[in-house]
């Protein structure tokens, strides 16, 4: 067992492109330590596509009546066996040695949005949604993108109790209006976490070892300049047996 571990979160529709994601974090990245799949609704051959690569797969049932929120399950009890968490996108090109971004970044980090709280609440959804939130945080604060996360073990509590704290944050949210994780992360990390070295929104630094590419940039898409990535990284997966 490796002292750090990067994670991932997909089910079966996003199966490739996180096989892509872990092939290209062992040959561009060279990361040579422990990589946990949190794997959605899998059937036992699609556990094993992975695992026979030297993935570790944790199967999570599906169970929320809502979408999205799989992500949580990073801060579950199980990751305290390693120091410290790396989560992923799927969406992440890779482009140089992961191994700095464990390196040169201490505490819960995140790439920041550079907008306060309230903004980026206000462009995904409706700010009246949010009205009781700025009795628990200050909606002022910088905001930041959720789907890279580090952080230390140690903020992780005992009993998945972590876990079910950001999802508390829900009784200040209309549940069925908010369909993904980043608010909830937000509102629970507010004012507790530093900005990424390392790995950076796509175009914002050309010399990250990771770009964290969003949206209509995803690798997988013909259409993206990354594309070429993707496959390179996918056919290194399928080659490690």
């Amino acid at each position: 067992m490796s002292i750090n571990v990067i994670t991932a979160v997909c089910n079966s529709i996003g199966a490739k492109h996180t096989a892509a994601l872990f092939g290209a974090l062992r040959s561009i990245g060279r990361w040579e330590g422990d990589i946990l799949l949190f794997a959605i609704d899998m059937s036992n051959e699609e556990v094993d596509y992975f695992e026979k690569r030297g993935i570790k797969v944790y199967t999570i049932v599906k169970y929320y009546p809502w979408n999205n929120k799989y992500k949580l399950n990073v801060f579950l009890s199980l990751v305290r066996i390693w120091d410290k968490v790396l989560y992923l996108d799927a969406d992440h090109v890779i482009k140089g040695d992961i191994n700095t971004v464990f390196e040169n970044n201490e505490g819960t980090c995140f790439i920041s949005e550079n907008k306060p709280l309230w903004q980026q609440i206000f462009n995904e959804y409706s700010i009246e949604l949010f009205g009781n939130l700025p009795s628990i945080c200050n909606m002022g604060a910088d905001s930041f993108c959720a789907g890279t996360i580090l952080f230390d073990s140690e903020i992780v509590k005992h009993n998945d109790q972590t876990k079910h704290e950001i999802l508390n944050i829900c009784q200040y949210i209309p549940l069925e209006k908010v369909y993904n994780d980043q608010p909830l992360l937000n509102v629970y990390f507010c004012e507790k976490w530093n900005n990424l070295k390392g790995v950076s929104l796509v175009n914002d630094a050309p010399d990250s070892v990771a770009l964290h590419t969003t949206h209509w940039h995803a690798p997988w898409s013909p259409a993206t300049t990354y594309h070429s990535e993707y496959l390179s990284g996918l056919r290194f997966f399928e080659d490690m047996k």
